[in-house]
């Protein structure tokens, strides 16, 4: 069988376009709402429904030494924010790393009605469930994101 120069064009684009989108397709596998630990998510509706105290009650469960009051200014943060930025809409996965066996953190965007929080956090797997070591948010990527992952592009 012999390729002519336009059939030879064609399945290029043809291969170049099935691994574009088995790339793309492995990329929303990895980055869709089942990346996201479990506390997250719990508390990322609880905050939807309930509001701030609610999710923070949910990412504090299993926590040892912590109690509601060390978490007071994370809930008046998230109250300026939304006086800022207006009601909280949902989320959007970003990226999970899973580190080693126990541990992960998640990226994700809290989208507002007029703009988005930036958020990390990192997990941790005892012997019975996981729980919320770290969380971190800011109205900038770049103070959340790690570097390599604001370079990554999605077409």
């Amino acid at each position: 069988m012999r390729f002519t120069g336009k059939s030879s064009v064609l399945a290029a684009v043809l291969v170049v376009s099935i691994v574009a989108a088995w790339q793309a397709a492995a990329k929303d596998e990895t980055s869709t709402d089942k990346a996201l630990p479990p506390i997250v998510r719990v508390g990322l509706e609880a905050y939807k429904t309930e509001g701030a105290e609610q999710a923070m009650k949910a990412w504090m469960k299993g926590r040892p030494g912590e109690d509601l009051g060390s978490w007071a200014t994370q809930i008046a943060a998230f109250g300026s924010v939304e006086h800022q930025y207006g009601s909280y809409r949902g989320y959007e996965v970003v990226d999970a790393h899973q580190l080693c066996e126990s541990t992960r953190t998640v990226y994700l965007v809290m989208n507002y009605d007029r703009g988005p929080l930036f958020v990390g956090f990192t997990c941790y797997r005892g012997d019975d469930s996981e729980i919320v070591l770290q969380m971190a948010y800011n109205l900038s990527a770049t103070a959340i994101f790690p570097p390599a992952l604001l370079t990554h592009v999605k077409l």
